[in-house]
């Protein structure tokens, strides 16, 4: 009977592995976004003299957790109910939670070093609209 659960519950593992195996690189690609996020904000926090406390630590966690659970529920939206060859839903979620951590780190990496990254990377993608490349 043990054998059977462990043959069952090998089965659902492995078909859970290859369902999500797809946006395995997505969730790499977001939690290095956030892990240099958190890396970026310490310096920043530093640099204007706060504490660095582990409430702030945990949000991380959370968040981390929440942007995961969205790109999985993206997934799974796309590939029951959408186009199950396609990945829209998966590409527009994380890429959502993406540029909100991609400007995060912008805006800690300008409060650490007093460089506006930010209003650099609106004037570089002015200066490419305008010659039209």
């Amino acid at each position: 009977m043990l054998s059977f659960f462990n043959k069952y519950l090998a089965y659902v593992l492995a078909s859970c592995l290859a369902f999500f195996a797809p946006i395995h690189n997505t969730l790499i690609g977001i939690g290095v976004l956030i892990v240099t996020d958190m890396i970026t904000g310490i310096f920043a926090a530093r640099k204007r003299g706060e504490a660095i406390h582990s409430k702030k630590m945990g949000a991380t966690v959370t968040k981390t957790i929440l942007y995961f659970l969205g790109i999985i529920l993206a997934r799974v939206m796309q590939s029951l109910f959408l186009d199950e060859t396609g990945d829209g839903i998966v590409k527009a979620t994380a890429g959502i939670f993406a540029v909100i951590e991609f400007k995060s780190n912008l805006e800690n990496i300008s409060a650490a070093t007093g460089i506006d990254l930010i209003g650099k990377l609106k004037q570089f993608i002015e200066d490419k609209r305008k010659t039209g490349e």
